[in-house]
């Protein structure tokens, strides 16, 4: 049985948006394109959401209790 937590669903369209600004950045500090898996956007992406995912998680949970 697969079980999923409300507020996971509610943070991943924010770690996307994460993922994807990332991915332009250093495709324009590189300027070429660069892929999703590439080791320094998963590294900085990984950076962000040490940093700041207490506070998506607390705005998720608002979310939550809002709705």
């Amino acid at each position: 049985m697969k079980t999923y937590d409300p507020v996971v669903m509610c943070e991943l369209p924010w770690v996307r948006k994460i993922l994807n600004d990332e991915i332009w950045l250093e495709g324009e500090r590189r300027h070429q394109p660069v892929r999703p898996d590439d080791p320094v956007v998963l590294a900085r992406v990984c950076d962000i959401l040490l940093h700041e995912g207490a506070g998506l998680r607390e705005r998720a949970l608002r979310n939550l209790r809002a709705a």
